[in-house]
C-alpha cells in the first residue's frame, strides 16, 4: 500500500496524458506492453493534435501571472478578491497548489511526449510522420524552457555546472530523475529545438499558425539562447525571422487593439485556436481587467447623484466600472510615451471601483485581456475574457535581436532592431550607446511584452531588483503593511526569486530530491 501511495503523490498528481482527438484512446504513461497507439500515420498526427488543448489550457491563468504579480509593475486594488495574494506579498510556501500545477502539468506534458517519441521511435515510414515528431520535440522543449525560467536560477556561464536545473529524461519514468546542472538542461532543451527544426523544416511558417511549425522552432531557439546567453546564436535565430518580412510588424493603434481585444493574429508566429463549441478554453486574466455594474455616488473625489425619475429624490449612478485584482503602476505606465501606439491597447484608462465604498477613480488597467466578443455565445452576453494563446510573437523576435546584439557588442544592430519595433509603435529612433542604450532595449521589452509572463525572468537575468512603482492612487490600492505591498523592495538574489519544487515532492524521496536554495 505505501508503495501504491508513493507512485500516487510522486510529482504531485500521477501523469493522466494529454487531451487529446476523440477518436484517439492514450493509454496511461506507466502502462508498459500491449497494444499502443503507434502503428499509423493517423495515430502520429492524432498524437501531435492532442498537444494543443493542453497547451490553450497551460498558457493563460495564474501559470502566467503570478510571476508578474510578484515582480513591480503591479500593485494589488483593495477588493474583496484575494486572488494571488500570496505571490503578490512574498508570502506564498513551497505546498502552493499554483505552483504544484505548474510543475506537474509541465511534467505530465514532457511525460506524453516523451511516451509519443518512444513509441514512433521504430515506426517504419519516417519520413510520413517526421512533422509530427518535430512538433513532439518542440513541445517538450516549450514545456521545459517553462520550468527552468520559473523553477530555476537564471543562467550564469561561471556556475552553470552547479547551478540546479531540472530532471531530463526523453524516456518513460516511473521514478523522477535526479535534478541535472542548470547547463546541462539548457543543452538539452536546446538539442530538442534543434531536431525539431530539422523535422519541420517542410512545415513551412505563416502568420497566425494554429501548430508548431519550424518558424515556431526558430522563435523558442531564439528566446532559449537569450536566456542561455548565447548572443550569436539568439541573434541569428531573430534576424532569421525578421528579415524577410513575413510576419510584419502592426503599425497602427486600430489594428494593434484588434489584435489583442479581439485575436487578430497579425505578428503571430503561432496563435492557437480557441472555439466554444469544442470546449477547448484557455484559463482567463481577467484579474486585470473584469468588469461590472456597480452603484457609484463618488468618481475622482466629486459627488455624482442621479434623478429618480417621478420624485425628487437622487440615488447612486449605477456603473459598469473596472474591477480588477490588480492594477499597473504609475511607474509602469509612465514608460508609455502619448505617441505610442500601444498605450491604447495595452493599457485601459477607465473607471476603477474601490470595494464598498460607492466610489470609482479614472485609472488605468491591464488592457491586453478585454473581453473578446468572437469568443461569447453572443456579443450581449456576459464577458468570459477569453483569448488565443499567442505562443510565439514576432515583436519578441526584434527585442531578441537588439539585445543580442547589444550583448555582442554590435551597437548598429542592436539599435537598427530596437528603432524598427520603435516606429512601427509611433516612436522615434534611439541613438543612444553603452549603457543608455540597453536600458532603453529593456523599457522596449517591458512596455512590449508586459504581463505576459516575462518580468520575473527578465529581473533575474538583468540581475534587477524588485522595486514596487509608484501607485497611481493609494486611495485604491492595499497599502498595509507597506513594505509587502506598494513599497515592496526585494533584491534579484531573494531566493524566492525561484519558484520551489512542490514540497511533495521533496517529501516522497525522503529528502534526497534536490529542492531550491532557501527552501
Amino acid at each position: 500500500m505505501k508503495k501504491i501511495i508513493k507512485k500516487y503523490l510522486y510529482l504531485t498528481i500521477a501523469f493522466p496524458l494529454l487531451n487529446s482527438c476523440a477518436d484517439l484512446d492514450q493509454q496511461p504513461f506507466n502502462t508498459l506492453g500491449g497494444d499502443t497507439p503507434f502503428k499509423t500515420v493517423e495515430d502520429a498526427k492524432n498524437w501531435a493534435t492532442g498537444i494543443y488543448p493542453k497547451l490553450i489550457k497551460n498558457h493563460f491563468g495564474p501559470k502566467m501571472y503570478l510571476t508578474d504579480l510578484q515582480s513591480d509593475f503591479l500593485n494589488m486594488k483593495i477588493s474583496s478578491l484575494l486572488s494571488g495574494r500570496d505571490f503578490h506579498t512574498w508570502d506564498f510556501t513551497n505546498g502552493e497548489a499554483s505552483i504544484k500545477s505548474a510543475w506537474a502539468d509541465s511534467y505530465t506534458a514532457i511525460q506524453n511526449m516523451n511516451y509519443a517519441l518512444q513509441g514512433f521511435a521504430n515506426f517504419g515510414n519516417k519520413e510520413a510522420i517526421k512533422e509530427y515528431m518535430g512538433q513532439y520535440y518542440l513541445t517538450r522543449a516549450y514545456y521545459n524552457t517553462y520550468l527552468v525560467t520559473h523553477f530555476c536560477k537564471a543562467y550564469n556561464e561561471a556556475t552553470a555546472d552547479t547551478d540546479l536545473g531540472l530532471s531530463i529524461f526523453d524516456y518513460q519514468v516511473k521514478d523522477f530523475p535526479d535534478r541535472s546542472s542548470l547547463r546541462a538542461t539548457y543543452d538539452y532543451i536546446l538539442s530538442d529545438i534543434s531536431k525539431a527544426k530539422t523535422l519541420l523544416a517542410g512545415k513551412t511558417g505563416t502568420v497566425g499558425a494554429r501548430e508548431f511549425t519550424v518558424d515556431a522552432a526558430k522563435a523558442l531557439d531564439a528566446r532559449v539562447r537569450l536566456y542561455k546567453g548565447d548572443w550569436q546564436g539568439a541573434y541569428s535565430s531573430a534576424k532569421g525571422l525578421i528579415d524577410g518580412g513575413k510576419y510584419p510588424l502592426v503599425t497602427d493603434a486600430a489594428t494593434l487593439q484588434k489584435v489583442w481585444e479581439n485575436d487578430q493574429t497579425n505578428e503571430s508566429i503561432t496563435q492557437l485556436a480557441v472555439s466554444l463549441s469544442t470546449g477547448e478554453r484557455p484559463e482567463t486574466n481577467e484579474i486585470y481587467i473584469a468588469k461590472n455594474a456597480d452603484a457609484i455616488s463618488m468618481i475622482d473625489g466629486v459627488r455624482t447623484w442621479t434623478t429618480v425619475p417621478g420624485s425628487t429624490r437622487t440615488r447612486s449612478v449605477v456603473l459598469n466600472v473596472g474591477m480588477a485584482t490588480y492594477l499597473p503602476t504609475q511607474s509602469f505606465i509612465d514608460l508609455f510615451d502619448s505617441n505610442d501606439i500601444r498605450k491604447q491597447a495595452y493599457l485601459l484608462r477607465d473607471y476603477v471601483t474601490v470595494a464598498g465604498t460607492g466610489s470609482a477613480y479614472t485609472l488605468y488597467m491591464v488592457g491586453k485581456y478585454r473581453d473578446n466578443v468572437n469568443l461569447k455565445i453572443r456579443p450581449e452576453a456576459s464577458p468570459t475574457y477569453l483569448h488565443e494563446p499567442k505562443i510565439f510573437r514576432i515583436a519578441e523576435q526584434y527585442l531578441i535581436a537588439a539585445e543580442a546584439a547589444y550583448k555582442n557588442n554590435d551597437v548598429t544592430n542592436a539599435q537598427k532592431y530596437l528603432n524598427l519595433l520603435r516606429r512601427a509603435r509611433g516612436l522615434s529612433n534611439v541613438t543612444a550607446t553603452g549603457s543608455a542604450l540597453f536600458t532603453e532595449i529593456q523599457n522596449e521589452r517591458n512596455r512590449e511584452l508586459c504581463f505576459e509572463g516575462f518580468r520575473q525572468h527578465d529581473l533575474k537575468r538583468w540581475q534587477q531588483d524588485v522595486v514596487r512603482g509608484t501607485p497611481q492612487r493609494r486611495e485604491v490600492i492595499v497599502t498595509d503593511p507597506a513594505d509587502k505591498y506598494y513599497q515592496l523592495n526585494k533584491p534579484y538574489t531573494d531566493y524566492k526569486m525561484v519558484w520551489p519544487v512542490p514540497n511533495a515532492n521533496i517529501l516522497i524521496r525522503d529528502g534526497k530530491y534536490k529542492q531550491n536554495p532557501g527552501w
